[in-house]
């Protein structure tokens, strides 16, 4: 990822758009602050995970103005946004889809957040993966049928928010998708693709930067069968026209077990902040080194 030497702060409602609401807010629930007075934190994903590694790049660029960032690991996106409206934190990662239902207050936000979180900038495109089991024959997310046997990514993620949007797309109803999921949960990405292997789940939603080394270890273990499952056309137009979404593609450069290209959609990555935004700390931040990120 290249430097950047401007700062971009604009509502998100200024590039996002539209979809339903509930009656329960993430955001209700208190998240714990787990940074020490005098610095700023940063929140962003899984320990180990791809916004974790980010996290820790923007600290060290950010030591070079002198400015002390502190990563804190997370859930993910929702939780990263409900850290943000509570002042828990002063900056998060946080997928597009998830960023446009907090500035709309759509599910599974209740509350409009439009005057609280702050675009700083776009970082980088992740792509909704699908991981299905050894003879799951199916041709799209429509297909899942088996209660409790797909894990969407930890609770209050954005993997989990962007897996019951793309399920909601194939035709699946709220109550069908709170059926799907896996229970008990799995910790990790580890513990799924096992219970993948052995048929106790059918599917595994990841939404990571393409190709990630996690699922291409998943893929291409020894006879574990495991394979990606793409989109069908009329989803990926429903995802892409309400604007949180853009369709893309997994391809066979980036996981070579594929046969050939698969439909999927694509969300930004985004460096938030909150209102009032921090003007020096915001440009610190910014200033990454391209060999870091």
């Amino acid at each position: 990822m290249g430097t950047r030497q401007v700062i971009l702060v604009l509502p998100l409602g200024f590039f996002l758009s539209a979809t339903p609401t509930r009656a329960q807010d993430p955001c209700d629930a208190s998240v714990e602050s787990k940074v020490a007075a005098g610095a700023h934190s940063i929140w962003t994903g899984p320990p180990g995970g791809y916004y974790d590694k980010v996290g820790q790049a923007l600290k060290y660029s950010a030591q070079h103005s002198d400015l002390q960032i502190v990563p804190v690991t997370s859930n993910g996106s929702v939780q990263n946004i409900c850290a943000l409206v509570q002042g828990k934190t002063d900056f998060a990662l946080v997928q597009s889809d998830a960023a446009h239902l907090a500035w709309y207050g759509e599910q599974p936000f209740r509350e409009k957040y439009d005057s609280t979180l702050q675009l700083v900038a776009p970082l980088f495109t992740e792509k909704v993966h699908i991981l299905t089991r050894p003879h799951l024959y199916i041709p799209s997310p429509a297909g899942l049928m088996r209660p409790h046997s797909v894990w969407m990514g930890h609770e209050n993620s954005g993997s989990e928010l962007s897996a019951q949007l793309v399920l909601r797309a194939s035709g699946k109803s709220q109550d069908e998708i709170t059926a799907l999921k896996a229970t008990p949960p799995p910790t990790d990405l580890c513990e799924a693709v096992n219970r993948l292997k052995t048929w106790k789940l059918d599917a595994i939603f990841q939404t990571e930067v393409a190709p990630a080394k996690d699922i291409a270890d998943a893929l291409s273990e020894p006879r574990s069968e495991i394979r990606l499952l793409g989109f069908d056309w009329s989803s990926v137009e429903l995802l892409v026209k309400n604007g949180m979404y853009i369709e893309t593609s997994l391809q066979k450069t980036e996981y070579p077990q594929l046969d050939g290209g698969i439909y999927t959609v694509g969300v930004e990555a985004l460096l938030l902040t909150r209102s009032p935004i921090l003007p020096c700390e915001t440009n610190a931040i910014l200033h990454a080194p391209s060999s870091r990120l």
